[in-house]
């Protein structure tokens, strides 16, 4: 039986799971970097104003 063999059929999901993760972060990092700060995912408020930037309320 080979030890290596056997930790790195345990360890995988876990290696797997960070590679994952930090492909997440780093597309969200790069995608916050592109924006100048600005939130790039859709805002649904924002939208419904017709801004691009930060929502505002609108009394009446």
């Amino acid at each position: 039986m080979d030890t290596t063999e056997n930790l790195l059929e345990q360890a995988f999901p876990y290696i797997l799971w960070s590679m994952l993760t930090l492909i997440a972060f780093g597309y969200r990092l790069q995608e916050l970097h592109a924006s100048n700060g600005k939130n790039p995912l859709p805002n649904i408020a924002a939208c419904r104003n017709g801004s691009q930037d930060e929502p505002t309320i609108k009394k009446g």
